[in-house]
C-alpha cells in the first residue's frame, strides 16, 4: 500500500475528571499520566505486555501534547517522562509537541503522519497540563507564552482575555453590528456550553449554574469584566486534566480486533497566522472573514475530506472564549461572515439543533488543560461517530469536525472524522456528469487518484441523451441522466465534465443539493496556499504557486501554470497548456483555449473567451471573443 493509501483508525482511548484539582489531592504528574494511560489502555482492549511486544517490532511509538509544563511543573523532556509512568515505554519512540493551546493536535497531526507512511501501525497520543499548581496571575502570565509575549503579554495581567476582547471589538466593527445584540449572543453562546456540559460526566462546570441573564450582566461582582467588553461567563477554564487517543493502521486493525468498525481520519487542515493580534486583523482587511486562516484550515480539512458544512454532523470548537467561537461558525461555513448571530438566535448551533457546536461543552464548559485539549476533542469526536459518547451522544453522527486553536487563533487545526463502513470505507461513490472526451479523461484522473489513495467508488457516467444510457464507456456504465443524479444525492458526489462554462454551469445549477467533488491529480504540484471551492477539477502537470483562490467548478486541463495571488472565479475554464500569471483575476465563467497566455496583473471580464494561442497583454471586458498576439476582441455576445 502506497504512503497515501494508509487509512488512520481512532481504536477509542481516555479522559480524566477535568473537575479534579491534581495538586490539593497531593498527586503530580506521572499520577495524572498512569491514570489516563491505564484507562485508554484498558479502553482499548490492549496491555503494557502489548506495548512491549509491538515496540520489539518497532510497531508503536508515543506523541506528547503539552504546551508549557516547563512552567507549570518544573519539567522538560516531557516524550520521555513516560518511561516514569511505567517500564513497558522504556525503548519505544516518544516525544513531545508543542503549539501552544493546539499542542494536542500538533500532537495528533504527527501520530498520523507516521501511520500513514507506514512508520508505525499503533500510535498513543497523550495530550496534558496541569494548571492549577500555580496563582490565577501566574498562570495568566505563563499563558501569555502562547502570544507574542514581549508586546502582547508581559506585564499585562490575563493577556489573553484582553487579546480576545480585541476580537470581540473587531468582530463589531468589522461586520458593523450592534453590540448589545452581538454580546447577547456571546451570552447565549457561554450558556449553551455550560448547559452541555451537565450532560458530560468529565466536564469541569457540570455542576455549575449559570442563566442567560447572569451571563449577560457582564461587570457586576459575579460576571466581572475580564478583557474589553467579555467576562468571566465569556472566559473558558483553568483546567487540570489529560486525554489519550490511540491510532491505528488498517493493518494493525485487521491483525488485533474482530472488527474494522471503527472510525477514521478523513480530512485536516493546519494553518498558521501572523503571531501578533495587531498583524492578523490587518491581514483580515483583505477577507471576508476575521480569521481568514482559520477558515482555510476548515476548507482545506473538507477538500481532503471531499465533504461540505451539510455533510458535517456535529463540531467540537476552540471556544476558549465566546468571541472564539463566534468568529467558528462562519469558518465553518454554517453561515456568512458577519451573519453568525443567524445560527445562534435560530437555535442551529444548540444541542438538539442543525449544526450542534460542543456537545462536550467544550473549552468554557468541559474544561480546558491546554495541552489535553486537541486530544479530548479527538476523543469526543470518536465518542459521538461510536455512539460512545452517553448522556452527551445527538442524534446524528456520521461525521464531526473539530477546531483547535493556538495563540490567539494563530495555529489552526482541523480535523474531520468519519464514520468507518468497513472494506473500503474511504471509497465515496462518485459519478461523473459528461460521457465525452473530458468526462473520459476524468474517469482516467479518478484511477489515477486511487491507484495512490483508494479514495473513489466510480459508478459511471451521467447524460442526458437517452440513447446512451445503459452502454458501456471505458468501462464504466452510463447510469441515466441528471435526473438519476437528483434521484441519488444523498449517496453519491458528482463532478461535471463539461468545458464549457456556461453548459456547465447550467448543469450545476440543475443539480441543486448535490455533493461535487474536487479532484487534483497527484501529479498536480500545488503549494498548501491554494484555496478552492467544490467542484474543481486539476489534471495532471499542472503547476499552481501560492495564494491563489479557485471558486467553484474551476477546470484546470492538462500542464496549465497558475502564478501568484491569482483569482480564478467560479466556472472558469482553462484547456491544456495555459498560462495564467501571478495578480490577475479572471472573473466567472471565463475560457482560456489552449496554449493561451495572460501577462501579470490583468483582469478579464465575465465570460469571455480566449482563442487558442492568443497572449492577453491588457484587461479584457467581459462576454467578448478574444484572439491573436496581442489578443484583441473579435466579437461580443450577450449574457444568455
Amino acid at each position: 500500500m502506497s504512503m497515501m493509501g494508509a487509512n488512520v483508525y481512532i481504536l477509542g482511548g481516555a479522559q480524566t475528571d477535568f473537575s479534579r484539582n491534581w495538586m490539593k489531592e497531593g498527586k503530580g504528574v506521572i499520577a495524572l499520566l498512569r491514570e489516563v494511560i491505564d484507562d485508554g489502555l484498558e479502553d482499548i482492549g490492549l496491555t503494557y505486555d502489548d506495548i512491549v511486544r509491538l515496540n520489539e517490532q518497532a510497531r508503536v511509538a508515543c506523541f506528547v501534547g503539552n504546551f508549557i509544563g516547563e512552567y507549570f511543573v518544573d519539567q522538560g523532556h516531557l516524550g520521555a517522562l513516560l518511561t516514569e509512568v511505567h517500564p513497558a515505554f522504556y525503548g519505544v519512540p516518544s516525544s513531545r509537541y508543542e503549539a501552544a493551546c493546539a499542542s494536542g493536535s500538533a500532537a495528533i497531526d504527527a501520530a498520523i503522519t507516521k501511520i500513514r507512511a507506514q512508520d508505525y501501525d499503533l500510535a498513543l497520543v497523550i495530550g496534558w497540563e496541569l494548571m492549577k499548581t500555580v496563582d490565577a496571575k501566574s498562570c495568566g502570565d505563563f499563558l501569555g507564552r502562547a502570544a507574542f509575549y514581549a508586546d502582547e503579554a508581559q506585564g499585562i495581567d490575563f493577556p489573553f482575555p484582553k487579546l480576545f476582547g480585541r476580537l470581540a471589538d473587531e468582530t463589531i466593527q468589522k461586520y458593523n453590528l450592534d453590540a448589545e445584540r452581538f454580546l447577547d449572543n456571546l451570552a447565549k453562546i457561554s450558556v449553551k456550553n455550560y448547559s452541555n456540559a451537565k450532560r458530560n460526566p468529565n466536564a469541569q462546570t457540570r455542576k455549575w449554574f449559570i442563566s442567560e441573564q447572569e451571563a449577560k450582566d457582564r461587570g457586576t461582582p459575579t460576571n466581572p469584566r475580564v478583557g474589553g467588553l467579555l467576562g468571566v461567563t465569556d472566559c473558558s477554564q483553568i483546567t487540570d486534566g489529560a486525554a489519550f487517543v490511540a491510532l491505528a493502521s488498517e493493518r494493525f486493525v485487521k491483525e488485533y480486533f474482530s472488527s474494522d468498525d471503527y472510525p477514521v481520519i478523513m480530512g485536516w487542515g493546519h494553518r498558521v497566522a501572523p503571531m501578533k493580534f495587531c498583524k492578523k486583523i490587518q491581514e483580515a482587511t483583505s477577507s471576508v472573514f476575521i480569521l481568514p486562516w482559520t477558515r482555510q484550515a476548515v476548507l482545506d480539512a473538507y477538500n481532503r475530506a471531499n465533504l461540505k458544512v451539510t455533510d458535517i454532523d456535529f463540531f467540537e470548537t476552540h471556544d476558549c472564549f465566546t468571541s472564539s467561537e463566534y468568529a467558528a461558525i462562519s469558518a465553518f461555513g454554517i453561515t456568512e461572515p458577519g451573519k453568525e448571530f443567524e445560527a445562534i438566535e435560530s437555535g442551529s448551533i444548540m444541542f438538539d439543533g442543525e449544526h450542534p457546536i460542543n456537545p462536550s461543552g467544550g473549552l468554557i464548559g468541559c474544561g480546558h488543560p491546554v495541552g489535553a485539549t486537541g486530544v479530548r476533542m479527538l476523543l469526543d469526536l470518536y465518542k459521538q461517530l461510536a455512539g460512545r459518547a452517553g448522556s452527551y451522544q445527538v442524534r446524528k453522527a456520521d461525521n464531526g469536525l473539530m477546531l483547535n486553536i493556538g495563540g490567539s487563533a494563530t495555529t489552526n487545526y482541523v480535523f474531520i472524522v468519519g464514520r468507518q463502513e468497513g472494506e473500503g470505507m474511504n471509497m465515496r461513490k462518485l459519478v461523473i456528469v459528461g460521457v465525452g472526451g473530458l468526462g473520459r479523461e476524468i474517469a482516467w484522473l479518478v484511477e489515477r487518484i486511487n491507484a495512490m489513495e483508494p479514495t473513489w467508488e466510480l459508478l459511471g457516467f451521467i447524460d442526458d441523451n437517452s440513447e446512451k444510457h445503459g452502454t458501456i464507456v471505458n468501462g464504466y456504465p452510463v447510469l441515466g441522466g441528471c435526473d438519476w443524479v437528483l434521484e441519488h444525492k444523498d449517496e453519491v458526489f458528482a463532478v461535471c465534465a463539461v468545458g464549457t462554462a456556461k453548459t456547465r454551469r447550467r448543469i450545476v445549477e440543475r443539480l441543486h443539493g448535490v455533493r461535487f467533488a474536487t479532484l487534483v491529480d497527484p501529479k498536480v504540484q500545488m503549494s498548501q496556499r491554494v484555496e478552492m471551492g467544490e467542484g474543481c477539477i486539476i489534471c495532471a502537470g499542472s503547476i499552481l504557486t501560492v495564494n491563489i483562490k479557485l471558486g467553484s467548478h474551476v477546470i484546470i486541463n492538462l500542464d496549465c501554470t497558475i502564478g501568484h495571488d491569482a483569482v480564478l472565479s467560479d466556472y472558469v475554464t482553462l484547456y491544456p497548456s495555459v498560462n495564467v500569471s501571478g495578480n490577475t483575476f479572471l472573473e466567472e465563467s471565463v475560457e482560456m483555449g489552449t496554449g493561451s497566455q495572460i501577462i501579470q496583473g490583468l483582469r478579464i471580464g465575465e465570460g469571455t473567451i480566449i482563442g487558442a494561442g492568443a497572449v492577453v497583454v491588457r484587461d479584457l471586458p467581459g462576454r467578448c471573443t478574444a484572439v491573436g498576439i496581442p489578443a484583441k476582441p473579435i466579437k461580443f455576445h450577450d449574457r444568455h
